[in-house]
């Protein structure tokens, strides 16, 4: 009885630990890591491959749509997509870290690092973000 409970016990320190680990990866579609300057392109390792690419939502940062309603705002969209992509581009380290499902199906939310920096330091001073924690959004771009 004591050997089953250690191998169980075992288990399930093994699959916790497990589940903590790298299991999201930046890949590169269609030329660009990133869609826009807050969403990336992703896949997930170990599932089938009908279900691995998925979308990851930057956490803690909004910034203007591609699609936008004004030139000021899709301009300003391929701006924030050109900087996070060459930094994706030029980086040594990258990794996503705390991830979540988000509202929206098949899309994660996570911190991004980018040579162990947070990707919101690389931001500073920019004028392509805004902080965002959900919610209604508080930027319009077009003004």
């Amino acid at each position: 009885m004591k050997l089953i409970f250690c191998i169980l016990l075992m288990f399930l320190i093994t699959s916790y630990a497990l589940s903590h680990t790298q299991s999201i990866k930046i890949e590169k579609r269609n030329g660009y890591f990133c869609y826009d300057g807050d969403t990336c392109n992703a896949i997930m390792l170990g599932v089938p491959d009908s279900i691995k690419k998925i979308k990851v939502r930057i956490r803690g940062i909004d910034t203007p749509e591609i699609k936008g309603k004004c030139e000021n705002e899709r301009d300003l969209a391929l701006k924030a997509k050109d900087f996070v992509n060459n930094l994706i581009e030029n980086s040594t380290v990258l990794y996503l870290k705390d991830f979540e499902w988000g509202k929206y199906g098949g899309r994660v939310v996570a911190d991004l690092y980018i040579d162990n920096k947070n990707y919101l330091e690389y931001l500073k001073d920019k004028d392509f973000y805004v902080l965002y924690n959900g919610g209604k959004k508080v930027k319009n771009w077009c003004n």
